[in-house]
């Protein structure tokens, strides 16, 4: 009996099945197995852990890509672009509930940074909460008053709300700043 709990306390723990490595797993792509390896080697850089998520979420891979942002917040905790980039996974993965967390949180981090308020503002619309939305694109074109999709989003809204004139106002306004690209 003493033998068998001295040899289970001896167990190497370090490798759980959580971090195992995926160098060598044959089911994701080249570029995934790259960025694992530079993860085993470096397992404190949060950026590895951005990169393998975004080839992860290209190949629709949500949770080995959730899984990869949360890593890289517990690395960096105040970096607002992961925060809504987890957004972004959770989104695509229809976790909405989750999704808006993280938007709200990368806001949160930083009031003022333009792709974060903007990723929050393009999840309201995309859900529908047309009000919500409203006061979120009015803050990023207060911000930034030349960001086309804040604009576009602005025009679109007002067009699903119903108020064509200031949809056209919008749409306008976009196409006057930033010539004929929609």
């Amino acid at each position: 009996m003493f033998l068998g709990i001295f040899f289970l306390g001896c167990r190497d723990t370090s490798n759980t099945s959580a971090e195992t490595s995926l160098a060598s797993d044959t089911t994701l792509s080249l570029e995934a197995r790259e960025w694992s390896k530079k993860i085993d080697k470096s397992p404190n850089v949060a950026r590895y852990y951005v990169q393998r998520a975004e080839v992860l979420l290209k190949e629709k891979r949500f949770d080995l890509a959730i899984a990869d942002y949360l890593k890289s917040i517990e690395l960096e905790p105040n970096d607002a672009v992961i925060h809504y980039q987890l957004g972004d996974a959770y989104f695509a993965a229809d976790s909405t509930t989750n999704a808006l967390a993280y938007y709200k949180k990368a806001e949160n981090i930083n009031p003022n940074d333009v792709e974060a308020v903007f990723k929050h503002a393009q999840f309201l619309y995309f859900v529908r909460q047309f009000d919500n939305a409203q006061i979120k694109l009015g803050k990023l074109i207060n911000l930034d008053p030349a960001h086309a999709n804040g604009h576009f989003y602005s025009a679109m809204l007002h067009k699903e709300k119903g108020d064509t004139t200031q949809a056209i106002y919008f749409f306008k306004k976009n196409h006057r700043t930033f010539g004929s690209r929609l």
